[in-house]
C-alpha cells in the first residue's frame, strides 16, 4: 500500500494538441515520473460527462494522473521532480498546459472494499 498518493489535474493546451498531448503523457511522462525513486506506479484518468447529484460545477481539468508514492519525505520527492522536470530526464510536452495543479493526498483510515 502507498504512503501517499499524488493527484495531477492537468489539460492538453487546446482540442488540436489532445492527441499529443495524451500520447506524450502515456508513452512518457509516466515512466519517467515512475523513474523517480519514491514514485512506485502511476496511472491516468479523463473525466466522464455523467454529472453526479448535487449541481457542482464541472472541475477545470479534464485529466487525472495518479502516482502511488512509497516514501515519508514528501519535500525531498518534490524537489527531486522538480530538479528532473524539463531535462532530458523528464522532457515537458508543448502540449500540456502548464496551468496544471498537483497535491498529495495521505490515507487517513483503512481500505474499505465490498465483501
Amino acid at each position: 500500500m502507498p504512503q501517499a498518493l499524488l493527484a495531477v489535474f492537468s489539460n492538453p493546451t487546446s482540442a488540436e494538441s489532445e492527441v499529443e498531448y495524451n500520447d506524450w503523457y502515456d508513452h512518457v511522462h509516466l515512466k519517467d515520473v515512475v523513474a523517480v525513486p519514491g514514485i512506485i506506479a502511476a496511472q491516468r484518468f479523463r473525466l466522464v460527462d455523467v454529472e453526479v447529484e448535487g449541481g457542482i460545477p464541472w472541475p477545470a481539468h479534464r485529466y487525472l494522473a495518479i502516482y502511488e508514492v512509497d516514501t515519508d519525505d514528501l519535500d525531498a520527492l518534490s524537489e527531486e521532480i522538480s530538479r528532473r522536470d524539463g531535462t532530458e530526464a523528464m522532457p515537458i510536452s508543448p502540449a500540456i498546459d502548464m496551468s496544471y495543479s498537483a497535491f498529495y493526498w495521505k490515507p487517513i483510515g483503512s481500505r474499505v472494499v465490498q465483501s
